[in-house]
């Protein structure tokens, strides 16, 4: 699936390395992201909602737990990484 190249403009360098971290994680909560980027979570949900409204970043919501949404790349964002 190829990537609109006004969605790879619009990213930041910061988006990327998030989008990158999510790949080499798989599924992961804010939180588990953030700590894995050795950054704070409120800092870290922003960039994945904005992946997330680009069609960047997939999310399954959870039935139990503090933190309900996993987050994973979508094919779009998978296919921007690796092209």
């Amino acid at each position: 699936m190829a990537v609109d190249i006004r969605t790879l403009a619009d990213l930041s360098e910061e988006d990327l390395k998030i989008l990158k971290g999510l790949l080499d994680t798989g599924a992961a909560t804010p939180t588990d992201l953030a700590v894995r980027l050795r950054r704070m979570t409120e800092d870290v949900e922003p960039h994945l909602k904005k992946l997330r409204t680009k069609g960047l970043v997939d999310v399954k919501e959870r039935e139990s737990g503090i933190e309900r949404e996993i987050y994973r790349v979508s094919r779009s964002g998978q296919s921007l990484l690796r092209p």
